[in-house]
């Protein structure tokens, strides 16, 4: 019997979102026959070069006005009048228009999904069907009404940190989290953190509920890191989130040279450019933009960085830092999400207060680049540790198939 995944991502390989999944999908490739990838990006251009075997179709995620003439009927399910009375009873939450809309939305979208599975799997008649949503949204809704329904054998989903944390979410909570435990095989959370913060929410531990950690490739056979010159990198976007501002507000206090490389866009990009244009000279800054997975490896390679850092406001298993960690940099972070999973404080790297002030930030950079030779090589080589026992893809992807998707 012919081994078929269906893969449902948010942009993967499309755009410049998920640049992670390519870490993943060779492995996909090799453990099933087939694999077809549902791709939200309806727009972006291809990123990517697919393997043999894997095929994709793109799907707009957000609903047109015939998608819900079609999904009409769906209002009347049970399901969504069901949850709507559990967010009222288990989340205390008043029963809002934008409370109902984002119930209803959900379920029409899953729906549509859903169906588009089903066709997948008809048209595979006689094969065993795996359906996995790399993200815990309305596609990993798709992939448990598809199992529901028994139209797959097989659905799982990841959850990684926005559609984990109910503070994250415009609505004030994320909808069908009950319905995804009770109704995929597996509900696999990146980081120990999101997994604990679901069993709390919900008030259960359903046996779908699991831990399943993410993995990158090697940067470096060895620990790259290097103080001589001291280089300081961060990888984000530039928005509110990640407070990029605050890393460029801490440089206006240090007194030592360094030279500090932002990779990532977004529009808070002005307002860090005109904290960088006051920093003293002392201070070079390259602000890098959006740059591709091997171009990010590659400045790895040949910049050396002395120590990596994120002021991020909310986490869940940042794949930055793991390629960080893979090049052997130690690692400046907020202990939020499962960042603290990750960096252990005063070993691989320092931990900071959830929200650090300016002053905080400041003294971190400064003491990487202050402690003892001696030390500070001690951190490089456990930061390359860590990555390789918790987070080198060629352990846990393998892990992942066999464990999770190859279990049922």
């Amino acid at each position: 019997m012919r081994r078929v995944l269906i893969l449902l991502t948010s942009s993967f390989p499309y755009g410049r979102g998920e640049t992670f999944l390519a870490n993943e999908i060779s492995y996909l490739q090799a453990a099933f026959d087939e694999v077809v990838i549902i791709s939200n990006d309806t727009g972006g251009e291809a990123r990517h070069q697919m393997p043999v075997g894997v095929t994709c179709m793109r799907v707009a995620y957000e609903l047109s006005s015939a998608d819900w003439l079609r999904g009409a009927s769906a209002l009347l399910d049970s399901e969504p009048r069901e949850e709507l009375r559990r967010i009222h009873e288990a989340y205390s939450l008043p029963i809002t228009r934008l409370v109902r809309n984002t119930v209803f939305a959900s379920w029409v979208k899953a729906k549509k999904f859903s169906r588009i599975i089903r066709r997948l799997a008809e048209e595979r008649s006689g094969d065993r069907i795996y359906a996995y949503s790399y993200w815990a949204n309305d596609m990993a809704l798709a992939v448990a009404v598809a199992k529901a329904r028994r139209w797959v054998h097989v659905g799982v989903c990841r959850a990684h940190a926005w559609d984990v944390y109910f503070e994250r979410s415009v609505a004030g909570f994320l909808p069908f989290r009950r319905y995804l435990a009770e109704n995929l095989d597996h509900y696999c959370f990146v980081s120990n953190d999101g997994l604990a913060y679901s069993r709390a929410r919900e008030g259960c531990d359903h046996p779908s509920l699991g831990h399943a950690r993410l993995g990158t490739e090697p940067v470096a056979a060895e620990p790259l890191a290097n103080r001589n010159p001291f280089v300081l990198i961060s990888c984000s976007d530039m928005i509110p989130l990640k407070r990029v501002e605050r890393i460029a507000e801490a440089l206006e206090r240090v007194r030592r040279p360094i030279t500090w490389i932002h990779i990532g866009d977004g529009p808070a990009r002005s307002s860090v450019e005109r904290i960088v244009s006051r920093l003293p000279q002392t201070i070079r800054v390259e602000l890098a933009g959006s740059l591709s997975n091997s171009q990010v490896l590659n400045t790895y390679r040949r910049r050396r960085p002395s120590v990596f850092i994120s002021l991020s406001q909310s986490e869940g298993m940042p794949v930055v830092i793991m390629e960080a960690m893979s090049a052997g940099v130690p690692v400046v972070a907020t202990a939020v999400g499962g960042i603290p999973e990750m960096v252990l404080h005063r070993q691989n790297g320092l931990l900071l207060k959830p929200d650090p002030d300016v002053a905080d930030v400041c003294a971190a950079i400064e003491k990487v680049a202050e402690m003892p030779e001696s030390d500070y090589r001690g951190y490089a080589s456990a930061a390359w540790a860590t990555w390789n026992v918790y987070f080198n893809a060629e352990i846990n992807y393998p892990r992942f198939i066999r464990d999770v998707l190859s279990a049922v």
